[in-house]
């Protein structure tokens, strides 16, 4: 783990950082603005303190939040919590700033009109053959909808903001510097024993299974079962000719060549492209069958009681019959040489088991209990009387010999361990406990070069920073009131 990894990990407050071109959410430390409307983005601005966060930029942050999420996600309609989410990290990223600003105001800070235009003439969204060209800014921006009065004051407030910070951002003292060398390059000789989990010996009598399944009776629903009219298509598609191979090679002639560029012959891709047009005009055969299914001019076959966890039906037929309606079609999908299609005749809803239907899985959900229980006493009896093996010397940088653990296994043990003030305990993985005892620790306070020295001084003096703003926007939270129509959020200045 690299050392600027392990204090993104590690430290206690998001720094501040303001939009320019995409929204930076800055809200971690600073919920709970009160009963606040979070539907402002159709209502009223903002203010806070002396300073007013408009009803455009609101909308233009939510826009733009909107956008970035809807990227990540694939989707562009996001569901309604993520929405309410992305409303509320955009109010509060914002009342934040406004809180920076009111500060930086009082202390008489200022943004000059040449500081604002050397910004933007360096933002290369802007520059035309390397020069910043008027009308290319202006045409972006709008873009986005945006005019250069808008986002000028946008950057404005960013460079403002940056000022204050600048303010905040002290040097680290040579103690400080040390204290960080010893946190990161500190080094444990550590033993461990692995128990796995059993279900040896366990043993669950049918009153404990009742007892359970009285507790837990939601878990143990039947499945969905759909009743089906399915429709198997086998098209009769002729072979391609010669000339029909041909034109569809020089019309993707671009798509056989390899990373060098070296386009394949025509007999070599003769094969690839004759199954290609086949798949297609299966497809198009299908797709005029399914017309004909649909309309009732052709019958298909019954078949009931199919549930979401068949294997004999292709995985995409399974998706898309988890999200059809009864009465509505699933259309041609291929399986083999063959495609399939069905109407949905009849959805049958999941119900409630009775015990003697679910009995063999309150068994195993008891069992599995009883065994993470006895995994638990176990860890903490081998605890006492270690008796573990040395998988080496370990550091926030070095795992140490954990081969005997899956990757995922072992940052999850070794982040835990470096997490805990405790030279020994255990920590519990899905199907085993690791045991550990730190036998020795080895602290280096000193630095191997000055790119290290510098590294380390650097981040000390941004963990500095940070908290010394998360202090300053605590102040600043319990001095300006936030107000939306009139309504007060905050304590008074």
């Amino acid at each position: 783990m690299t050392l600027i990894a392990w204090m993104q990990r590690h430290k206690k407050y998001l720094v501040i950082t303001i939009w320019v071109s995409t929204i930076a959410f800055i809200g971690a430390g600073f919920v709970g603005w009160g009963q606040f409307d979070y539907g402002v983005f159709s209502k009223d601005s903002i203010v806070v303190g002396n300073v007013e966060v408009s009803k455009k930029e609101l909308a233009f942050r939510y826009q733009d939040a909107y956008s970035q999420y809807s990227a990540i996600t694939g989707q562009q309609k996001l569901d309604p919590a993520l929405e309410k989410q992305i409303e509320e990290m955009v109010v509060s990223s914002l009342v934040s700033e406004a809180l920076l600003l009111n500060l930086a105001n009082e202390w008489n800070l200022r943004v000059l009109d040449d500081e604002v235009a050397s910004m933007i003439a360096n933002i290369k969204a802007f520059q035309k053959d390397g020069k910043f060209d008027k009308q290319t800014y202006v045409a972006k921006l709008g873009e986005k909808g945006l005019d250069p009065k808008t986002f000028e004051a946008a950057i404005s407030k960013s460079l403002l903001i940056q000022k204050l910070q600048k303010l905040v951002s002290l040097p680290s003292t040579k103690l400080e510097t040390e204290a960080f060398t010893a946190a990161y390059f500190s080094q444990d000789r550590i033993n461990v024993e692995v128990i796995p989990l059993s279900l040896n010996g366990i043993v669950v009598s049918d009153a404990e299974a009742q007892t359970y399944f009285d507790a837990n009776k939601a878990k143990f629903k039947t499945t969905p079962k759909y009743d089906l009219e399915i429709l198997t298509i086998k098209p009769q598609v002729a072979a391609p000719t010669d000339e029909e191979l041909k034109t569809e090679y020089d019309a993707k002639a671009a798509q056989f060549q390899d990373k060098n560029g070296t386009k394949p012959t025509f007999e070599q891709v003769k094969p690839l492209i004759a199954n290609e047009l086949i798949a297609q005009k299966g497809k198009k055969e299908a797709l005029k069958t399914f017309v004909e299914f649909k309309n009732g001019k052709i019958a298909g076959s019954a078949v009931n009681g199919v549930d979401l966890n068949s294997s004999s039906y292709p995985p995409e037929f399974i998706e898309q019959l988890a999200s059809a309606k009864s009465g509505s079609y699933i259309k041609p999908i291929a399986a083999n040489k063959e495609f399939i299609a069905a109407k949905v005749v009849k959805i049958n809803p999941s119900a409630q088991m009775d015990f003697a239907s679910a009995l063999p899985l309150v068994k195993k959900d008891v069992a599995a209990k009883k065994a993470s229980e006895k995994l638990k006493a176990d860890a903490a009896n081998a605890v006492k009387n270690f008796n573990g093996k040395s998988i080496g010397l370990v550091s926030r940088a070095e795992d140490g010999n954990l081969s005997f653990l899956s990757q995922n296994e072992a940052q999850s043990v070794m982040s835990q361990i470096m997490a805990s003030s405790k030279l020994d305990g255990f920590i519990i993985l899905q199907d085993k406990a690791v045991v550990y005892k730190i036998m020795e620790q080895n602290l280096r306070f000193s630095l191997n070069s000055q790119a290290e020295s510098n590294a380390l001084s650097n981040e000390a003096a941004k963990y500095k920073a940070e908290i010394l703003m998360a202090s300053i926007m605590e102040k600043l939270k319990n001095t300006y009131k936030v107000e939306q129509l009139n309504k007060q959020l905050q304590g008074s200045k």
